[in-house]
């Protein structure tokens, strides 16, 4: 509201300017006060000795005036308050009244829109107080001797009843108090700056205190000019300029840089430094001419004017100084005055003294550029209203001419055009542009949007900008919460310990199971480490897609997790990411778009098909050299090459490419249902039959290789390395046991998955389904007993018992959440919370642990093998030498009778036959007896 009629003052003001043909002073009586609200003045008028309120223009004359028909007297500084179009006058005395303007009523032509009012009774009684606004909020400090205190309200009201916020000092009696224009309020070593409270630890006069420039924090404090940094509370001067005189300029905002003229105490020269870092800044050109603290000067923008003279300052980006350059002016002799918050310029209305008419005691509000007949920087002469165009190093902005554009300004060209409205500087007009805001809204760095920073909805104030409060996360244009805080005994020093161990842990654990599977896939034919550690990942993140608030010692590492799972390592083999509009790539919530889980099937899953081609190229290479190459050594060594190390690889990154491909399914399926779309939903559905399609022929493939009924299990070609490396040492004499390792797949790749990105919205559903599939899982392991090896059979019984007390820790541990005060039950979440990151650091480990074991195993049956193979071959030297040494002997013994052969006679031959057969017949005989016996 309070916009609406701060344009309609200026739309009144552009139509009075059609009428006007000369700019009028505004003769005044005592002081002014300046609404900056809505760029007014109230003043007692010289010539009708009326209370006026008046609206001025950018270009700095009166569009609307407004006659307040109040007894106030502005011979005393006024304080003033603004709130929902209503200005609140007090005054620090003893006043039993107070006087309230409402500015709808006014310009509705209303009667009683200045009103003086009793003050209300306060509740916490005080004498002699002020108030005023800073942001939001509505201030009211009390300085009576020996009590001060300062109350805090959003309403006007609430500043006289109870429900103000009030801050008492630790010392009632102490008179440390200082209340500076609607900017800041000092008690003793407490300040208040934009509804905000901070501390200061330094040494200093509080009545020293000057705001000199709200925008980048710059202070005078005990004569010093500070810059100031306010952070956790603290009031801190990050640097400073010694011994400051108490001439110096307002800001002047340069293109490239903001720039302060200053005088140093004991100097008659004026110095400027960059008020972002202090450094002085050479001067050239002209000086200024030596002042006094008592002669008053003038600023406007980068002029200043002192008498009837004035002097330009332009900055040189290039030689990085300051040029100066000055002009003689009117001849009126001119003195400008500083009374109340008017020290150098509010608006482009000024307070001056005309000294050559003899009107020392008349007091003028006077535009600047009616007293100098030009416009400053305008490239046009006699232009009093506005500029048409301005000289080079100058900007336009509404009909003047300015180094930089002003704040709710951006630059275009040489024109300064309009932020949008919850900008106080952006880049360009759009709402999401902003690079700081206006009072009252807050700026989010996400989106470099305003807001008004709702606590309530999870948005916390920092300073001038809004960020998500601890355990929430900025997403889809709101604060999201993502854990649970509560009071709990897991600092955040331990939290971050446990999410860095994790994270090493994961990313080492990875690499010593890739290097594990490469020794294993060597030493046996027995290698899934690899296809197993990239499913446990996955199976740990779909944890995190639940809706439910888990506690932050648990979200945080199986958040960390992530980046090592398959659908996060992966990423860059999405080659499709290249064509996908990015409006396409919608999630379901936050929690899926942190495992880049997409509606989008080709930007979940994209990478699957990447990984599946290459895995099938190379298993089709192998396939040609080892069966279709008719060059013998070439068929060898790639036979030797793809058991030894490409195919146990090639199979278990086929096997992951097919869990990737069954989430992306799941998630476009539900798409259907969720968000449908009737212009795409052909294209969607071609995609879910094809990755369909491609997930069953990589299942079928591997069921046929392992019950090929012509395979041999002694040949050692392509298709039986294969079905080795599939089968995994499984038991091939039953059909369950010799298919294990694909309904091992099927469980984890697709029943797994289906159930938690189903059962998504529904922790407890997901929960229960998972503990049951894990239990018969667990059951059908322990009936099968599936692997030769014990020590293989020992590990998936152990692994599933860990999943199903990690389910069951899940379960309890969101019943707790979901039905109890958490605070209360705080020491048993704590407790369970460590129970379950055991189990979650039990389950990351195991594999390894039983990889090093059974390769341990294997080289020891390797060397026993060795051993009893050296043993054989010992033996078998020594069979072959005892019969080496018989045959030596029959024949020594051969010999021997041959020579007493030869050396026989025919008769002695015959002799001996004869006596043989009698031998023959007496045996046979006495056989014949022993059979009758």
């Amino acid at each position: 509201m309070q916009k609406f009629f701060v344009k309609l003052f200026i739309a009144l003001g552009i139509i009075k300017t059609i009428f006007m043909q000369n700019l009028v002073q505004i003769g005044i009586s005592y002081l002014i006060i300046y609404i900056k609200e809505t760029n007014s003045i109230i003043y007692n008028s010289s010539d009708t000795n009326l209370i006026m309120y008046s609206t001025l223009s950018p270009q700095g004359y009166i569009i609307a005036s407004y006659e307040l028909k109040i007894n106030i007297k502005l011979n005393n500084p006024s304080r003033y308050a603004f709130k929902n179009n209503m200005i609140y006058l007090t005054k620090p005395d003893n006043s039993l009244t107070y006087f309230v303007i409402n500015i709808n009523e006014m310009i509705q032509g209303g009667q009683n829109y200045a009103q003086e009012l009793p003050r209300p009774a306060l509740y916490y009684p005080c004498t002699s107080y002020v108030i005023i606004n800073m942001e939001e909020n509505l201030y009211l400090t009390c300085f009576d001797n020996g009590k001060i205190f300062v109350i805090k309200s959003s309403t006007f009201e609430g500043l006289f009843q109870q429900i103000g916020n009030v801050v008492y000092k630790p010392n009632p009696s102490s008179s440390l108090l200082r209340v500076y224009g609607q900017y800041f309020i000092i008690m003793e070593n407490i300040i208040f700056i934009d509804d905000n409270q901070y501390q200061y630890s330094f040494q200093a006069d509080i009545s020293s205190f000057q705001l000199i420039n709200e925008k980048y924090n710059i202070y005078l404090i005990n004569k010093n000019m500070c810059k100031v940094q306010l952070s956790e509370g603290q009031f801190s001067i990050i640097s400073s300029i010694q011994n400051v005189y108490e001439n110096f300029s307002d800001v002047i905002e340069f293109y490239e840089i903001p720039a302060i003229i200053i005088q140093i105490i004991n100097s008659d020269q004026f110095q400027i430094y960059n008020v972002q870092n202090f450094s002085q800044i050479p001067i050239v050109g002209n000086s200024f001419p030596s002042l006094d603290k008592n002669q008053t000067y003038f600023q406007y923008l980068n002029f200043i004017y002192v008498k009837n003279s004035y002097f330009e300052l332009k900055y040189n980006a290039l030689q990085q100084n300051i040029q100066i350059e000055a002009t003689l002016g009117s001849q009126t002799y001119i003195s400008f005055q500083s009374y109340n918050d008017f020290r150098f310029y509010n608006g482009f209305s000024y307070l001056v003294i005309d000294l050559s008419t003899n009107t020392i005691n008349k007091r003028f509000l006077y535009p600047i550029q009616k007293i100098y007949n030009k416009i400053p920087g305008c490239s046009q002469s006699g232009q009093l209203l506005s500029c048409p165009s301005c000289q080079s190093y100058y900007y336009l902005q509404n009909g003047q001419c300015v180094p930089s554009c002003s704040d709710h300004y951006f630059v275009q060209g040489q024109n300064c055009q309009k932020c949008d409205q919850t900008c106080l500087t952006c880049k360009d007009a759009s709402p999401s542009s902003c690079l700081t805001c206006i009072h009252g809204r807050y700026l989010l760095q996400q989106d470099n949007t305003c807001i008004t920073c709702d606590q309530n909805s999870g948005y916390l104030i920092n300073g001038r900008n809004c960020t998500c409060q601890d355990g929430y996360s900025y997403y889809n244009s709101n604060c999201q919460k993502l854990y649970l805080v509560y009071k709990s005994g897991f600092t955040t020093a331990l939290i971050q310990q446990i999410q860095q161990q994790v994270s090493i842990s994961s990313k080492s654990l990875q690499a010593t199971t890739t290097f594990l599977s490469f020794l294993q896939n060597i030493m046996s034919q027995s290698s899934f480490g690899i296809a197993i550690n990239g499913l446990t990942c996955m199976k740990l993140s779909y944890l995190i897609l639940l809706n439910t608030i888990l506690p932050n010692q648990i979200y945080t590492p199986l958040n960390e997790i992530k980046n090592q799972c398959p659908l996060k390592q992966y990423r860059l083999l999405n080659v499709f990411e290249l064509v996908i509009n990015q409006n396409q790539t919608q999630f379901q919530n936050q929690r899926y778009s942190q495992q880049d889980i997409s509606f989008n099937i080709i930007y979940t899953s994209g990478q699957a098909i990447t990984l599946s081609f290459i895995c099938l190229f190379t298993l089709a290479l192998f396939y040609f050299l080892i069966e279709k190459c008719q060059i013998q050594k070439v068929q060898s060594a790639s036979k030797i090459i793809y058991d030894k190390l490409i195919s146990s690889f090639a199979i278990q990154f086929l096997q992951l490419g097919g869990l990737i491909l069954v989430i992306g399914i799941n998630q476009q399926i539900k798409q259907f249902f969720l968000q449908f779309d009737s212009d795409s939903i052909g294209l969607q559905i071609t995609y879910v039959i094809l990755f369909i399609s491609l997930v069953f022929l990589v299942f079928q493939q591997q069921y046929i290789c392992i019950n090929r009924k012509n395979c041999h299990q002694n040949l050692s070609n392509f298709n039986e390395i294969t079905r080795k490396k599939i089968q995994n040492e499984t038991i091939s004499e039953s059909r369950p046991c010799k298919n294990f390792m694909i309904i091992y797949l099927i469980y984890e790749s697709f029943f797994v998955p289906v159930c938690f990105i189903t059962f998504s919205e529904s922790w407890m559903s997901a929960s229960i389904v998972s503990i049951i599939i894990q239990s018969a899982y667990l059951c059908i392991f322990i009936y099968l007993k599936p692997f030769h090896s014990k020590l293989t059979n020992f590990y998936f019984i152990i692994d599933s018992l860990l999943w199903l007390s990690l389910f069951v820790q899940y379960l309890i541990l969101n019943i707790v959440i979901s039905n109890c005060d958490i605070n209360e039950k705080a020491q048993f979440l704590d407790n369970l919370s460590y129970s379950f990151i055991i189990t979650f650091q039990l389950i990351l480990f195991e594999l390894t642990i039983y990889m090093i074991l059974n390769l341990i195993s294997e080289f020891y049956q390797f060397i026993i093998r060795k051993k009893n193979k050296d043993q054989d071959q010992l033996m078998n030297q020594d069979k072959l030498l005892g019969r080496i040494s018989k045959i030596e002997i029959s024949e020594y013994v051969l010999d021997q009778n041959l020579n007493k052969i030869q050396q026989l006679s025919l008769q002695d031959l015959n002799y001996i036959r004869k006596q043989q057969i009698v031998k023959k017949q007496k045996n046979k005989v006495h056989h014949n007896k022993h059979q009758y016996e």
